[in-house]
């Protein structure tokens, strides 16, 4: 998922408030997407981090993954559908407006998590089924790291002078599961997009998709649920150069981290 952009060499603080407008270059980059003939998962760029794999029984498969819906990637993204299909530029202000009033003013990550059954290496057949809870029980947190106090950052995790945590902070996160589907077909789960459940899916759909809600049969034994993940665009956070998404589920802990600078690895 990764395509070359020519970006400035300057290193700058990545956009987190969303303008009135889309950001110009990045809706253009979205269209070099789609004419690169590439999907437009590719728009994502360095604002998506899968983190998990699973075997299918014939090759192995990314699957948990954590989505920044930053103002870059919600630019590309329409921009990437404004070129496919042909929309004027009161559609593509229509979709920003949705956008911007939704999200300005903090920072939303969508995760996705699954659960699938563990195939038999000897493809001798399941021995092991997905879960509710892998894919339905978690909790999020959301930290970054600041060199030197920030006011409005609050207080770090650690006042121990020498603690590892002593410039780390966190934000209290807003989470929503916005859904959790079952099935006895992977290919039907892995297949939903990250918007399909959300209040915002009317701004980032093709105006030919199916209505999103999720039509399949509550049996199977593979699991999928989407959250989204909110903190306030703080003042702290606008000062530190990345910050980290926490993933605490039974069994497991998953650090997940996103640049606040530009240029980035691009797309």
């Amino acid at each position: 998922m990764l395509v070359c952009l020519a970006l400035s060499a300057a290193a700058s603080a990545a956009p987190i408030s969303f303008p009135e407008r889309p950001i110009d270059a990045q809706v253009v980059a979205g269209e070099h997407v789609l004419e690169s003939r590439k999907s437009i998962d590719w728009v994502f760029g360095d604002d998506c981090h899968a983190f998990g794999l699973w075997f299918d029984g014939k090759q192995e498969r990314y699957t948990d993954e954590a989505i920044w819906i930053s103002p870059d990637v919600a630019s590309r993204w329409l921009g990437y559908l404004r070129m496919k299909e042909g929309w004027g530029q009161d559609e593509l202000q229509a979709r920003w407006k949705q956008i911007r009033a939704a999200l300005d003013g903090r920072i939303t990550v969508a995760v996705r998590l699954d659960s699938f059954p563990r195939q038999d290496p000897l493809e001798f057949g399941n021995y092991e089924a997905g879960t509710e809870a892998r894919a339905g029980d978690a909790r999020f947190d959301v930290t970054f790291e600041l060199a030197k106090p920030v006011e409005g950052a609050g207080e770090p995790l650690a006042s121990e002078k020498g603690s590892a945590l002593a410039n780390t902070y966190s934000l209290e996160c807003d989470t929503r599961r916005l859904e959790l589907c079952e099935s006895y077909d992977w290919r039907e789960l892995i297949s939903r997009q990250w918007y399909e459940a959300s209040d915002l899916r009317a701004a980032f759909a093709g105006q030919f998709e199916g209505s999103g809600k999720w039509t399949g049969v509550a049996l199977g034994d593979c699991y999928q649920a989407w959250y989204w993940v909110s903190v306030p665009a703080s003042a702290g956070i606008r000062a530190a150069k990345a910050f980290t998404l926490m993933l605490f589920q039974k069994g497991r802990t998953v650090r997940v981290e996103f640049s606040l600078m530009e240029p980035k690895r691009g797309m």
